[in-house]
């Protein structure tokens, strides 16, 4: 047997002094009565049951410093014994029944915690889905009770989804890994476009000054440049204004240059998220050790828990953070004043050129003054025919021809980002498209699995619900995330009442819902063998609940119940402890019974 059954247990004092507990009491039958009289903690004693096998998380009350418990558990290979006092006087036991010696033995409540969720293969340590396994006296159903979220996480366990859900997760490990790639991919384009642009931005500065020194070499060979020289003498006037003017381009042009360089730089943390720099500088780093790249997922997850997003060190000073904040800061002040300047710049240069445009006409119209290079030439040397000019154009010549071979290895690196980035971005798209059809598998697989569940889940609540309620019963449905009672009025219209909200539903019905829920939950449990808790605790399942001679069998809910019950103890597939002060349990069930210890001293019982 692989499912745990409660073999002993024992409360000696839980909450109250006036609670004595229950005796050292073994479950002879499998199944067990405890009884209490009204107001001597049954509800008390179920609670100290969840403590004394899960410890403050199950219980629903406040623990005091006098609760004190023990239990044993067993599957027959091996026993588990967990002893449990006020505070953190916790120890589980594990022992092999065949030998009786102790295998195991923890006395850390975390520990402790892990080791029930292991041995009930529970998912959580908050354990939701062992308290199913309850049936608390309460004024709210427990689909009322439960949210929406709880009640399907709870529906999935039992049905069996957790244990498909290796699947999902491998889904869910291969959507994560091509994100992750995706998001390297973008980080790699956007460094690749930024070096490309850094190129172009050299490339387009470059351009002028390469037509300026071709148009002064062609100049000299042909001797159109004899016409500069002649104007420098005969105009002197007009060529110190161009000459002047040119001087202010040349600077403004450099002044240009040097804002669209810090605008560059300035444009890699403009708008951007600290996070997202982040994962730009800490991608390109590589573990010694492993060899592997940071897990981007993880990166973020850190971040956010203030941890260092490199390392999750908790010791994070976040300096990185700080100075990135402050490059995010400037940024947003500097960009759009350096676009005034540069506007600026643009302006006076264009006003410039009209100035020399306009001497231009007054100077037979030559193109060449509009050559910086041939101006600062012209400027500098006394006469075409000058020598020292003419090494001046030898140079000028050597120049030019480096310059073409500069810019060519610069066209061939904007040839090689383009084709780069072109690779880079078709991997996105191919990235894109099969994280699409993962996830959709991924939906599919749930809603497939999802609808057989629920199916099989309402098929068989409907049928415990119907054999306790009688033909008064109503059906019970699933839509829009919810769970209604589908009632049918006098004009055949249909009404939908949600559980989970409703003011209407009488005791008989509510108790009705939480036996038929817990039964199809354990229902789910054996049948997918989702967990291996083998027992079910129940607080007064029928009180409230009568039977009326005037009615037929059908509706009579109280026997219903206790039938029901009687049955599921006969078949044996569940064990079942039910708390009870009502002497008619024992007269339907034929089971053993124990006794609540209440103090009389302190109530003044006789």
């Amino acid at each position: 047997m692989d499912k745990y059954r409660i073999k002993n247990f024992s409360i000696k004092e839980f909450n109250s002094y006036k609670y004595l507990g229950v005796k050292h009491t073994k479950v002879m039958s499998n199944h067990l009565l405890i009884y209490g009289e009204h107001k001597s903690g049954k509800s008390t004693t179920l609670d100290a049951l969840a403590y004394a096998l899960f410890g403050i998380k199950a219980s629903r009350r406040p623990i005091n410093k006098i609760a004190e418990t023990c239990i044993i558990i067993t599957n027959g290979t091996q026993e588990i014994k967990i002893n449990r006092k006020a505070g953190t006087n916790h120890r589980l036991e594990v022992i092999d029944t065949s030998t009786s010696k102790i295998t195991e033995t923890l006395t850390d409540l975390e520990k402790i915690d892990q080791k029930i969720c292991d041995i009930f293969k529970l998912p959580s340590p908050d354990f939701l889905e062992f308290k199913t396994k309850l049936l608390y006296q309460d004024q709210e159903s427990s689909l009322k009770r439960n949210d929406d979220k709880s009640i399907m996480r709870i529906i999935s366990y039992y049905s069996g989804l957790l244990n498909k859900q290796n699947d999902i997760d491998l889904l869910d490990r291969q959507i994560q890994s091509k994100e992750e790639n995706k998001q390297y991919i973008e980080i790699r384009i956007k460094e690749l476009e930024e070096e490309k642009k850094k190129q172009e931005t050299i490339v387009k500065s470059s351009v002028d000054e390469m037509a300026y020194l071709k148009k002064m070499i062609e100049s000299y060979e042909n001797e159109s440049l004899k016409d500069v020289f002649e104007i420098k003498e005969k105009q002197r006037e007009i060529w110190d204004t161009i000459v002047k003017t040119q001087e202010r381009n040349t600077y403004l042009n450099q002044e240009k240059k040097k804002l669209i360089i810090e605008k560059n730089e300035l444009q890699k943390y403009y708008e951007e998220k600290i996070i997202d720099v982040l994962k730009e500088i800490i991608s390109v780093l590589i573990c010694p050790v492993c060899g592997k790249r940071t897990n981007l997922a993880k990166i973020e997850n850190k971040y956010y828990n203030k941890k260092c997003p490199y390392c999750g060190d908790d010791e994070y000073d976040f300096e990185l953070d700080n100075k990135i904040r402050e490059k995010i800061a400037i940024s947003k002040q500097n960009i759009p004043l350096i676009d005034f300047k540069l506007m600026d710049i643009k302006k006076e240069l264009k006003d410039n050129n009209l100035k020399i445009e306009h001497l231009k006409k007054n100077s037979s119209e030559l193109d060449m003054l509009f050559n910086p290079e041939i101006i600062r030439g012209v400027e500098k040397y006394k006469s075409y025919d000058d020598a020292d000019f003419k090494a001046h154009i030898q140079d000028k010549k050597q120049l030019y021809l480096k310059w073409i071979d500069d810019l060519k290895q610069i066209d061939d690196e904007i040839h090689r980002f383009n084709t780069e980035i072109n690779a880079k971005k078709s991997e996105t798209d191919t990235l894109i498209s099969e994280i699409k059809q993962l996830e959709d598998e991924k939906k599919n697989i749930e809603k497939k699995y999802f609808d057989t569940c629920i199916d099989n889940f309402l098929l068989k609540l409907n049928s415990y619900y119907s054999q306790l309620m009688g033909y008064k019963k109503q059906p019970i449905i699933y839509k829009n995330n919810k769970f209604y009672l589908k009632m049918k009025l006098a004009d055949k219209k249909e009404e939908f009442e949600d559980i989970s909200s409703s003011k209407t539903i009488g005791e008989s019905e509510k108790k009705c819902l939480d036996i038929a829920l817990l039964l199809t939950l354990n229902d789910l449990d054996k049948e997918n063998n989702a967990s291996r808790i083998d027992f079910v605790i129940l607080d007064e399942p029928a009180e409230g609940l009568k039977n009326d001679s005037d009615l037929p069998d059908e509706i009579q809910v109280l026997s219903n119940l206790l039938n029901l019950i009687k049955i599921k103890c006969e078949e044996d597939e569940t064990q079942f402890i039910i708390l009870t002060a009502d002497k008619i349990y024992e007269q339907v069930l034929e089971l053993p019974k124990a006794q609540i210890t209440f103090n009389m001293d302190i109530t003044g019982y006789s």
